[in-house]
């Protein structure tokens, strides 16, 4: 299956269970006189004062999933193509489960006016019986492309398509991680909601300008917001997000710059699904920057059920979705490619307050499902008629050396083994007795600074494992292949059905020098 598909495909999921999948249409929507971020806020404020209102679905053929994929944006009608700008903009269109329609305006000299909108801009898909399948004027989202490298060809580097969703890349790197614009009750009891972006004011690029700047006004049953997002691109991509947030009814729970991940299996699931591949996920651990200095590192999972764990934190310095395995040997994809999926790291503007960090980690049979979600909540409740106000930096990248600046947890093993009190040792999983006793993880450290990889400057463990669970035994040699450090730890759980919350971290001389292993044990 090539990559484009798969991550059309996924696209198209997360779209299609939200319910509310987004197109553009140059004939409705709102407009303003003079264009900027205040303006959307005032339409988004009061926009919340009113019942909300559903749009309506269009008078759409029906279609296959085959035939919507043969109409494609022909490049030579581009958005500022003939202007030689630095960035550009293609459509995508409707049709297939792409049902409803937003406004998309260009800005020009703070003027607000309808992008021209018409068929022609696509080529077109025939039915079963060889006929051209008419569509409305209309288009289901847009991408942007810009020069990736310097003085190098239009590259596509920012989507936005389906509910509050977009995402980017950055040189080299693949698609796979998505941002969205606000979460609501996301895995809560309650039922998950999926605001729209409904109208998009795209400011017109100047020569040389090296960023473009984009307004979008949401809108959803229990909340309204306000966004302006700046975009940069080159070897990384950064949008700089500043949103207004107005509550129209009250939610248990506001996601705050959410982000939707892949993970199906890697080098710590136990067992794996029966594929040729050793791993397959867009992302392998949540990263959480705090501003005393400390970084904690936990890896994905491939859970049998909805897994919901919380981090509290007064104020983040940052937190994101990382993908730090980049061999190719460890992913055996031709067509994916998930070595190339970039990290998505969320980098707050200004001090957020307390609050805490959500990982939900969803079941899944297969590749085609966004099944992580991270995100941030604030202390402050989300009660009907109050009001957020947000600024932050999301970064698509390879890798980033601050982040984190100490040993990194490069990988995550985890295995069964039979324990043999009586005797001290180790046998084999097949013994006919003890299977499962005792979990044995096997974490990685990258190379530390001032310490040799050498078993004379061992680092110290320090292993934190709750009541739920048994430490029977840990241990840590030099890697001479990474450079770093490896630490066996053997934990067995006290109580059949209740989890172990673990942490790992490796110190010199009272020293914390590197991230703290996070972990959740389950049964």
């Amino acid at each position: 299956m090539s990559k484009s598909f798969v991550c059309f495909f996924r696209f198209a999921i997360i779209a299609a269970a939200a319910c509310i999948v987004l197109c553009f249409s140059a004939g409705q929507g709102l407009s303003a006189d003079t264009m900027d971020f205040d303006t959307v806020a005032n339409m988004a404020r009061d926009l919340a004062q009113a019942p909300f209102k559903s749009r309506q679905e269009l008078d759409l053929p029906k279609m296959e999933y085959e035939q919507f994929h043969d109409i494609l944006f022909r490049p030579d009608r581009a958005v500022w193509k003939n202007e030689k700008l630095p960035f550009q903009m293609q459509f995508f269109p409707v049709g297939w489960i792409h049902k409803k329609g937003v406004t998309v305006y260009e800005v020009v000299n703070g003027q607000a006016r309808p992008m021209p909108i018409d068929t022609e801009m696509f080529s077109h898909a025939k039915d079963k019986n060889g006929k051209q399948i008419e569509l409305p004027n209309a288009v289901s989202g847009f991408r942007l492309h810009g020069q990736l490298q310097p003085a190098g060809k239009m590259d596509e580097f920012l989507v936005f398509m389906g509910a509050s969703y977009f995402r980017a890349l950055a040189s080299g790197m693949g698609y796979g991680i998505s941002a969205r614009g606000i979460s609501l009750n996301t895995a809560h009891p309650d039922g998950e909601e999926f605001p729209d972006f409904t109208t998009f004011w795209i400011v017109r690029p100047a020569l040389g300008d090296p960023s473009i700047t984009l307004y979008a006004l949401l809108d959803g049953p229990s909340c309204t917001g306000a966004y302006r997002l700046t975009a940069t691109t080159g070897n990384a991509t950064s949008v700089v997000v500043t949103a207004a947030l107005f509550m129209r009814k009250g939610v248990k729970q506001l996601g705050i710059a959410p982000m939707t991940s892949m993970f199906w299996f890697g080098e710590n699931s136990y067992p794996k699904p029966q594929d040729y591949r050793p791993e397959v996920h867009d992302s392998d651990g949540l990263l959480i920057g705090e501003r005393n200095g400390d970084w904690i590192w936990r890896p994905l999972l491939l859970s049998p059920a909805i897994r919901h764990c919380t981090f509290q934190t007064p104020s983040p310095k940052g937190f994101g979705l990382l993908m730090r395995d980049r061999d190719f040997n460890n992913y055996q994809d031709l067509g994916a490619h998930n070595e190339t999926r970039p990290s998505l790291w969320v980098e707050p503007i200004g001090d957020w307050g307390a609050g805490r960090v959500h990982l939900v980690e969803l079941p899944t049979h297969n590749e085609y499902m966004d099944n992580i979600v991270a995100f941030w909540e604030p202390a402050q409740p989300a009660a009907a008629g109050s009001r957020f106000d947000l600024q932050y930096r999301l970064t698509w990248f390879r890798d980033d050396p601050q982040l984190s600046p100490l040993g990194r947890v490069i990988a995550t093993r985890r295995t069964s083994i039979a324990y043999k009190k009586e005797f001290n040792m180790y046998t084999s999983s097949y013994e006919p007795y003890n299977i499962d006793d005792v979990q044995e993880f096997i974490v990685d450290f990258s190379p530390i600074k001032g310490i040799p990889c050498d078993e004379r400057f061992k680092p110290e463990i320090k292993l934190e494992n709750s009541s739920a669970a048994e430490l029977v035994k840990s241990f840590i040699v030099a890697n001479p292949e990474t450079g770093g450090w490896r630490v066996f730890a053997h934990l067995k759980l006290k109580e059949k059905g209740r989890p172990a919350e673990l942490s790992l971290k490796l110190l010199d001389k009272g020293k914390v020098v590197t991230e703290k292993w996070n972990y959740l044990l389950q049964p």
